[in-house]
């Protein structure tokens, strides 16, 4: 699982409309992800991809070992504004 990570978190990164990803560590072998969007349009398209399938794919083989969580934002500009 470790050694997936760093291709999870920046592939995620990397995606249109994709503003921050956190990592967090929750045992030893557990992980913690929260993505953050800029709409649940960008969201789905990311979904759609590659980089989607295959961390899927992952996950369906090691069921316990990431968590994914994903928030979408409807107004960002003005949080940005903030």
């Amino acid at each position: 699982m470790w050694k997936h990570l760093p291709w999870i978190k920046s592939s995620t990164a990397k995606a249109a409309g994709c503003i921050q990803v956190k990592a967090g560590i929750c045992s030893a072998d557990e992980v913690i992800m929260v993505s953050y969007w800029r709409s649940e349009q960008d969201l789905k398209q990311f979904f759609r991809g590659e980089s989607h399938r295959q961390m899927i794919q992952f996950v369906m083989k090691h069921p316990d070992s990431l968590c994914f969580y994903n928030e979408t934002y409807q107004h960002i500009d003005n949080m940005l504004k903030i």
